[in-house]
């Protein structure tokens, strides 16, 4: 698994791939004029790569070669097989402006859209021109605080394209702090009318 936490300043170069400046190692004097560039690509390309090897293609260009019948017998092997599966875990996935990250990811994320799906889809990268589709075995994990408002800037289309589950606190007899958790978050219900605002089990951790 690879993990990621998103802010204000995330962007579609950081998360998929972008020009990035790339300093030569010389020093800092003689380097000011010797400013490159390079093709970098984002944690959720390499994601996607990961999830590729772990059905035996090497590259996208590899996966797409293939014979479609091969490719969709190896990503249904894989989404029973939890040894070929991966996952990405975004926290604060909220934080970012979705529109401009997730880019045209948000067709592609699609399960049927997805490497070896019915409706299978391949994109052109903007700035490296290769061929990019989503690999069916990867996972993508997004986390936040509901009760914070900039869970507005979360983009209708994404919302279609996630399951949301809630998790809120499990009051554990066996814990000393289980009756005073579940005493506070009532007061905290009583007040805000809102469980969205409970606070966790965190709060006792390593407390005597």
């Amino acid at each position: 698994f690879n993990f990621i936490t998103f802010h204000q300043k995330y962007s579609y170069e950081d998360f998929i791939e972008g020009i990035k400046p790339l300093l030569q190692e010389l020093e800092v004097d003689e380097a000011v004029g010797q400013l490159q560039f390079e093709l970098k690509k984002g944690i959720f390309y390499n994601s996607c790569l990961e999830a590729l090897k772990l059905v035996g293609y090497g590259s996208f260009e590899e996966c797409q070669q293939d014979k479609v019948e091969n490719r969709v017998a190896k990503f249904a092997e894989a989404k029973g097989n939890t040894s070929r599966q991966f996952a990405l875990f975004i926290d604060e996935i909220n934080r970012a402006n979705i529109s401009a990250v997730f880019g045209e990811l948000i067709t592609l994320l699609e399960d049927d859209k997805r490497i070896g799906a019915d409706n299978e889809m391949w994109v052109e990268l903007p700035y490296s021109n290769e061929k990019f589709s989503v690999p069916g075995n990867l996972y993508v994990i997004g986390t936040m605080n509901t009760a914070d408002r900039s869970i507005a800037l979360l983009d209708i289309a994404l919302r279609r394209r996630f399951e949301f589950k809630a998790l809120y606190p499990e009051y554990k007899e066996s814990e000393w702090w289980a009756a005073l958790l579940e005493d506070i978050n009532q007061a905290i219900y009583n007040w805000k009318k809102n469980p969205d605002f409970f606070i966790g089990h965190a709060f006792f951790i390593n407390r005597p």
